[in-house]
């Protein structure tokens, strides 16, 4: 891969920019599922629809889609990346009925791991809904559903199954907004590739508002800790602004790869909690795709 340098030179050339990060989940943790596409997601759709949703839920829509779930068959669904958006789009164009309010999933260690555990049985085929109310990775409100609802479900097949249930059980947000999603990738685009990237990341946050990146997992763990350096991380760009003290222009990440804050990560970036700084060039070095929306207030 070919790094392009070409640093902003002073703090003119690096005007202030942050994004409003009130409405975004306040869980910033996925634990050991695959899923930073999801919580990226749901960064951008929370801070658009003014409303905090579930990263999980947004994850799940995406993973049971009908041309999403052929691709990904026999898989563990915890274990399966995605694009942060098409899954905002999945999230927001495909799933008339809203999107599960953060509210309704809890925040204890281990939640998402065993809800992943448990819709990953529940999308088998061969499922029975019946069978899994004893399951101990099984939501509560699950032994809570009348009799005629469960029969509803045990009908359908295992990955409407597992979409019908999240339908009946938590309480939705309806967009208020209608979405087209722009996806740029390194790999696809010519010489200078690089620059073209950053110039897309500085000319939504020139708008105040958030964006989706992918880019290298070294960037934000110590060399021993991983093998590829290829491998893709997905977060959320929410500020930008000039340190005085390096000389540099940094941008802020909200990320959620760190279950309490990111202090164990090597001395490219600057912790603040799960968030981080990291410098113009690293952030250039290391980007692998930017992805933005365009939105339309639904009328």
């Amino acid at each position: 891969m070919l790094f392009i340098f070409s640093l902003i030179a002073n703090a003119k050339d690096c005007e202030f920019a942050q994004v409003d990060t009130k409405n975004m989940p306040d869980n910033q943790t996925q634990n050991d599922l695959e899923w930073c596409f999801a919580f990226s997601a749901a960064n951008t759709l929370s801070f658009y629809e003014k409303e905090k949703l579930s990263p999980y839920h947004i994850a799940l829509l995406h993973h049971l889609n009908p041309v999403i779930a052929k691709q990904i068959s026999n898989k563990n669904l915890g274990e399966v990346f995605g694009s942060p958006g098409k899954a905002m789009l999945i999230a927001a164009i495909l799933s008339p009925s809203g999107i599960c309010q953060e509210s309704e999933a809890k925040q204890e260690e281990n939640f998402w791991r065993k809800r992943s555990d448990f819709f990953n049985k529940l999308a088998q085929e061969t499922s029975s809904i019946q069978a899994l109310r004893c399951d101990p990775n099984a939501p509560p409100v699950l032994k809570e559903l009348s009799e005629n609802i469960l029969q509803a479900l045990e009908k359908l097949s295992g990955g409407k199954k597992a979409a019908a249930f999240l339908d009946v059980t938590c309480e939705k947000h309806k967009m208020s907004n209608q979405y087209s999603s722009k996806s740029f990738k390194y790999a696809d685009l010519k010489n200078n590739s690089s620059d073209f990237l950053l110039s897309e990341v500085n000319r939504i946050l020139d708008k105040s508002e958030p964006l989706s990146i992918g880019y290298s997992i070294g960037v934000i763990l110590p060399d021993h800790k991983y093998q590829n350096k290829d491998y893709i991380h997905a977060s959320t760009v929410v500020g930008r602004k000039w340190n005085e003290n390096l000389k540099l222009c940094e941008y802020l990440i909200r990320d959620s790869y760190n279950k309490k804050d990111c202090s164990a990560a090597n001395s490219k970036i600057r912790c603040v909690g799960h968030d981080f700084w990291v410098d113009e060039s690293t952030l250039k070095a290391n980007l692998m795709s930017v992805e933005s929306v365009d939105v339309t207030q639904l009328k």
